[in-house]
């Protein structure tokens, strides 16, 4: 049988064969013959021979054998009735088979018509199951063949879409691979500088701004590279850039977890893995975790030592290890910690001498923030013990301060303010008149210039407070309240929304101290001011 759509469907020829099996009507018309048969030959048997009369003697019976005759022939008369009856029915027999064999005839026709017709409907039925048979296995292959041509068009659409939503997919991955090469290259270029000046991304002007734009931008595409899983890593200066705007933003939890994404990267450079190892110390400094702040400073010192032993960088960290120790007052004294910078001094001095331009350039810059920090401890000395101590140590803090001014650095407007300060307490030690006006002309220009230029520059909330808290002691020591109490209401302000975390960089001791530390401070500066 051949479908619709041209398929061929084998069937069976013909019928299953059958067993041949004897119709009932012919067993009864069989049975019926038996019977007329036994009949007939019953009918026609010999007939049954009237029993002889017993004639009894001509004796005068006595009155027992009277009775025994009487009885005698009374039975006679019922055998007699009873032969009668049983030829009556022999007689009839023939009419009683003739119309037993009509009812069977008749049964037998009757039996054999049904059985024509039962297998008359037997043949109708099995050849309408046979064709019903033919017609459901034809429905079934132009159904099968139906759903055959249905699933193949929906892979085939499957197949268009999957195939239409890979291109796209490898369309969309292709751009944002573009995207992502030129966010990596201007990441590269504004981590470059930094990689030899590590403050330079918050200190230099013009170099905040591109740096908070690119790290929007790479933020968004951190938000799209989830869709191409990890076929996408961001290059490890794209995450330093993340890291730096979270730390601007004062998320200092996500800038710390960025940065150590930088320094496991292998694809870093050792210049960036010690940039980032650098900032994780310095914010870990900020917040008063000394230890931890050591120890990434520490890893910067042996990246050193193991590539360029020979990098004036290495000093600078060495320099940043022990201000560390000098934050922690816990654990370590002022006095514990000068054999150590001087020991230091000396060790950046013999490099100096050693070297030639430009090389000597730099470390003369790292000898300029070594000279800073130093005069601070001296400066912190310089606060208790007697007058002669005190005066000792402000002198040695003025001259260090003065050294560093020799050169041109970041560092020097902090040597400036320190040298003004040290000079002004120690003018009050000594009741030198001429010495207080020589600092107080240094607080009204240029250590209030350095403070100003700080402020409008730098937008790290800590160091704002850093230089208003500069600004309003020049304000106190040339005695101008009015602009101190400005200033001090914008240092209320900065501190109120700093993070409780950080510590804030206090200028009237020189190290880092918790909040209300710091709050303390600014009142005893104030009282003591006025009084």
């Amino acid at each position: 049988m051949t479908t619709r759509e041209g398929s061929r469907v084998d069937l069976p020829s013909s019928s299953p064969s059958v067993a041949p099996r004897w119709p009932l009507p012919l067993l009864v018309l069989l049975l019926g013959v038996v019977i007329i048969g036994t009949a007939c030959s019953i009918s026609i048997g010999p007939p049954l021979t009237p029993p002889s009369v017993v004639v009894p003697p001509a004796v005068a019976p006595t009155g027992d054998d009277a009775s025994l005759l009487r009885e005698v022939a009374r039975l006679q008369s019922d055998l007699l009735q009873l032969r009668e009856r049983v030829d009556f029915y022999i007689s009839n027999v023939g009419t009683i088979v003739a119309v037993l064999v009509v009812i069977l005839a008749l049964g037998a026709g009757t039996s054999t018509a049904s059985w024509f017709i039962y297998e008359r409907r037997s043949s109708q039925l099995h050849s309408l199951t046979l064709e019903g048979q033919r017609t459901a296995q034809a429905r079934d292959a132009y159904v099968f063949e139906e759903s055959k041509q249905t699933i193949d068009l929906v892979n085939s659409t499957l197949q268009i879409a999957r195939d239409a939503s890979r291109n796209a997919a490898e369309a969309v991955e292709q751009s944002a691979r573009s995207q992502l090469r030129e966010l990596e290259t201007q990441a590269a270029t504004i981590v470059a500088p930094a990689l030899k000046e590590w403050r330079s991304l918050v200190t230099t002007p013009g170099r905040t701004a591109p740096l908070r734009a690119l790290a929007s931008r790479l933020n968004l595409f951190e938000s799209m590279r989830l869709v191409f899983a990890q076929r996408l890593e961001p290059s490890p200066e794209s995450t330093f850039v993340r890291g730096m705007e979270s730390y601007l933003a004062d998320d200092f939890d996500e800038a710390l977890g960025l940065w150590r994404r930088v320094v496991v990267d292998q694809r870093a450079s050792d210049d960036l893995t010690i940039l980032a190892h650098y900032w994780l110390g310095y914010v870990n400094d900020n917040a008063g975790f000394y230890d931890a702040a050591v120890e990434s400073f520490s890893s910067c010192v042996d990246i050193y030592q193991r590539k360029d032993p020979g990098n004036p960088r290495k000093f600078e960290l060495k320099r940043i290890l022990l201000e560390s120790r000098f934050f922690d007052a816990t654990h370590y004294t002022p006095e514990r910690l000068v054999p150590q910078f001087e020991s230091l001094l000396d060790e950046l001095d013999g490099e100096v001498q050693d070297r030639r331009v430009p090389e000597v350039d730099e470390f003369k810059r790292m000898r300029t923030h070594l000279l800073v920090t130093f005069g601070n401890v001296y400066f912190d000395l310089g606060k208790l013990g007697s007058d002669d101590d005190r005066v000792s140590y402000l002198r040695r803090a003025i001259d260090h301060y003065k050294r560093a001014q020799e050169e041109r650095s970041e560092e020097t407007k902090y040597a400036r303010f320190g040298f003004a300060e040290a000079q002004y307490q120690l003018s009050l030690l000594l009741r030198d008149e001429e010495m207080r006006e020589s600092s107080r002309t240094l607080f009204r220009s240029d250590v209030l210039r350095d403070a100003t230029d700080e402020l409008q520059r730098r937008q790290e909330r800590r160091t704002q407070i850093r230089a208003l808290t500069t600004q309003l002691i020049c304000h106190l020591r040339v005695g101008d309240v009015g602009q101190a109490d400005a200033v001090k209401s914008q240092i209320d302000t900065h501190l109120g929304v700093l993070d409780d975390r950080l510590t804030v960089f206090s200028v009237m001791q020189f190290r880092n101290v918790i909040h209300d530390q710091f709050r303390r401070d600014l009142e005893d500066l104030i009282s003591s001011s006025r009084s």
